[in-house]
């Protein structure tokens, strides 16, 4: 979801998610065909112009010395990976739990109440745009570890600006440079995968001169591109794009060494969703065979309420209590590092930024504060955690 900006996504053609048995796999009946990738692949020599050539230099300087090794071709489905880390069942959402902050640039305007209301809730992790430096104070007194969502012009790459962003950064930080490039609402023009691959490879450069690791860009789970009349790019098919663009630009290793994924689960309440089946079927059929193992983290991941109109805050509360406690399956306990609540609907921290906002009245029911404090969704996870220390 855009950083102060109401989500206006561009509905699938085909009204949903995409049936797990079409992914990974170029050239199946959902993805573009070949004229429609000679058309993206046009496109992206038109807009990056030299950018591309700028790859290789940062990708030298980035090693510290030494030509940039060549661009390796995307591994087929079904290549051999990496074996995967040791499986520790039982791993559940609250061993990972995390929280996105108010998507205001510096983070929540009282310090002092988010600190002791994240730290009540047992965060691992808070994700926030832009942060001030009291900010990182007050996740480092939380215990908590921090993840720096960053806004660029136009949701593209800026090599400078981002240099001068990483300075106020912690060494060692996970680094979020971009946002839902497949949503026109975070961009204003469509950008196709493989541009966005460009731009998110020289980012990861940048970022890893700095000592930080960049993630890989979350999609809009709702997004879908039409660039062209005729032309559409739904949320599967961008992934599995923007996956083999990277990998024609950099080595799966770097990749791997470098890199993480960042990815958004939000569902229905009370609908019986499997929070992981969207996830599970991404990271096994397309992430595993396209690069490796990379760790996951879900930077925005809870409910919506569009279509739900007689859900209270009980049976949210109810709702969440019941994914806290949820174990993650054994083909990603390992690999999922946070579970990131989003709290766009904080209307405590922002007494007035969501006046006339339509998305946070259709999501109020999740909030974990009103005006007048917290609701009971926040005190069903502070109970939950304290039974868990109990």
């Amino acid at each position: 979801m855009p950083a102060s900006i109401p989500a206006a996504g561009i509905g699938c053609a085909n009204g949903g998610e995409r049936p797990l048995e079409t992914t990974g796999h170029a050239g199946s009946e959902w993805g573009p065909g070949r004229a429609t990738r000679r058309r993206a692949w046009r496109h992206l020599v038109r807009t990056a112009g030299t950018a591309a050539a700028g790859v290789t230099a940062l990708a030298a300087r980035a090693r510290g010395s030494g030509p940039a090794t060549p661009p390796v071709a995307a591994a087929a489905p079904g290549a051999p990976v990496p074996a995967p880390r040791r499986v520790r069942l039982g791993t559940t959402i609250w061993d990972v739990l995390g929280f996105h902050d108010t998507p205001d640039v510096g983070g929540s305007r009282d310090l002092a109440a988010f600190e002791r209301h994240l730290s009540d809730l047992g965060a691992k992790w808070v994700i926030g745009v832009m942060p001030r430096r009291e900010w990182y104070q007050a996740v480092e007194r939380i215990g908590a570890a921090p993840i720096t969502r960053l806004i660029l012009p136009g949701n593209r790459y800026d090599g400078e600006l981002l240099r001068r962003l990483l300075t106020g950064i912690p060494p060692g930080s996970l680094v979020l440079p971009f946002n839902e490039p497949n949503l026109v609402a975070e961009t204003g023009y469509p950008v196709l995968p493989q541009l966005h691959a460009l731009d998110l490879i020289q980012a990861a450069y940048v970022i890893a001169q700095a000592g930080c690791t960049t993630l890989i860009t979350p999609l809009a789970q709702e997004g879908a591109l039409i660039p062209e009349p005729g032309v559409l790019i739904d949320e599967l098919a961008y992934f599995e794009q923007l996956l083999r663009a990277l990998t024609s630009l950099e080595s799966r290793t770097w990749i791997r060494e470098h890199m993480a994924l960042a990815y958004q689960v939000k569902y229905n309440v009370n609908q019986g969703a499997d929070p992981f089946h969207r996830l599970g079927a991404h990271y096994v059929h397309l992430v595993v065979p396209l690069i490796g193992y990379l760790d996951i983290y879900v930077t925005e991941g809870g409910y919506f309420l569009m279509d739900v109109p007689t859900i209270d805050y009980q049976a949210v509360a109810d709702d969440t209590t019941a994914l806290l406690a949820t174990e993650l399956p054994p083909a990603l306990c390992e690999h999922v590092k946070l579970w990131g609540l989003w709290v766009y609907a904080n209307l405590f921290q922002r007494p007035t930024a969501h006046q006339g906002d339509s998305v946070v009245h259709r999501l109020e029911r999740t909030a974990l504060w009103q005006l007048s404090g917290p609701t009971p969704v926040y005190h069903a996870i502070v109970e939950y955690g304290s039974r868990q220390a109990g």
